[in-house]
């Protein structure tokens, strides 16, 4: 099996009929190809409705079942479950772009000997359908986590020998993706960057709505991981920027009406369809 796609689905569960539909475009006909859905009580009359489509077009489709204490503990699950050699996490409401399956698959077969690839991705707010690019950088770098996370983790695909020996650490109930991709480029695992867009990824998750602990978690990784004082130190000022700009933007823009809209006016994006 070559690839493992994976889709965590916790209630509510608003769009997982869009991202099942998308893995079945990209890969539907795909042999060596499988896709997991771990699923929660809450949403199993939801995955009722696929147990038809299981192995009917060549993607093979299996339920992951077993309590867990939350998302991550729910992805660690899973990566147990997965036979694919790499793994990539889709979140439950977002999809894959057209045309990235073929091009996954083959850059994969092409790169066997990296311990991950990582692409583009793009965000899109979940009220207007603006969407972002997020590309990812060439040469990804431990100084690129200073800000934020360069890479989407819908578009990330590890190596499932590296994420047995490690799993998410359930420490970072938020952040532990991020984590993971601290680690891998903290320790010199081999990652190739694949210029194209992966994913589509919807605004307002976990780490949005508790943004503050969120960055607060992501910081703890960094300083766990930092390979100087002196990036401890520019991870801490990161933090404190940003902890600056989101107590301006909480407490003064967004409580103020024109004002609200005249930031939102200026953070720019593309209409809802641009990057399909």
């Amino acid at each position: 099996m070559r690839l493992s796609i994976i889709t965590v689905i916790k209630s509510p569960a608003e769009g997982v009929e869009k991202t099942y539909d998308s893995v079945l475009r990209e890969f539907g006909d795909c042999e060596d190809v499988e896709y997991l859905i771990k699923e929660w009580d809450a949403t199993a009359e939801w995955t009722e409705s696929i147990q038809s489509d299981e192995n009917a077009h060549g993607l093979t489709i299996r339920k992951v079942h077993g309590n867990d204490s939350g998302v991550f503990d729910a992805m660690n699950q899973s990566i147990a479950a997965a036979k694919g050699k790499w793994v990539v996490f889709l979140n439950a409401g977002d999809w894959l772009a057209n045309g990235f399956g073929a091009k996954c698959l083959e850059f994969v077969k092409e790169h066997a000997s990296c311990d991950f690839i990582y692409c583009d991705g793009v965000t899109v707010d979940a009220e207007d359908g603006r969407e972002f690019l997020r590309k990812a950088p060439e040469a990804l770098q431990l100084s690129h986590f200073l800000h934020h996370a360069p890479v989407l983790h819908p578009c990330l695909i590890v190596k499932r020998s590296y994420l047995e020996q490690h799993l998410f650490d359930l420490n970072y109930d938020l952040a532990a993706d991020y984590a993971l991709m601290v680690e891998l480029v903290a320790s010199g695992q081999k990652g190739r960057h694949l210029p194209v867009v992966a994913a589509f990824i919807l605004s307002g998750g976990l780490s949005e709505q508790r943004r503050v602990r969120g960055k607060r978690q992501a910081l703890r990784s960094l300083l766990h991981n930092a390979p100087s004082l002196k990036f401890k130190v520019l991870s801490s000022a990161a933090y404190l920027r940003f902890l600056c700009r989101h107590l301006l933007i909480v407490y003064g823009i967004r409580s103020f009406g024109p004002l609200r809209r005249w930031a939102k006016s200026r953070s720019g994006g593309q209409p809802s369809g641009t990057y399909l």
